[in-house]
């Protein structure tokens, strides 16, 4: 990693997020998780992240693996409650 000044949050940092999110693309291209045959506490933890790259300008729209696997995340019904748990936390905390 090379951590530089605050000058580096710019195009740089999108790349490098871009780059990095490519290696996650490809590693789940012809899988269903992360690792294994089953949901893990790794897959929820990249579920969320995944979400939040909107947020930091990154599209995932772009890699049709994490497309499929975020189609698949939010589908989970445990996923669709805690989703919805922090938007009505969300909504409070903007009151």
């Amino acid at each position: 990693m090379n951590f530089q000044g605050p000058e580096r949050f710019g195009q740089n940092s999108q790349d490098d997020r871009k780059r990095n999110v490519s290696v996650a693309a490809e590693h789940l291209e012809g899988r269903q998780y992360l690792v294994g045959e089953r949901f893990t506490v790794a897959d929820a933890y990249f579920g969320w992240a995944l979400l939040l790259l909107g947020r930091g300008g990154v599209d995932v729209a772009q890699w049709p693996s994490l497309v499929a696997y975020l189609e698949r995340f939010q589908a989970r019904p445990q996923v669709k409650a805690a989703i919805g748990i922090e938007m009505q936390l969300r909504k409070t905390a903007a009151v």
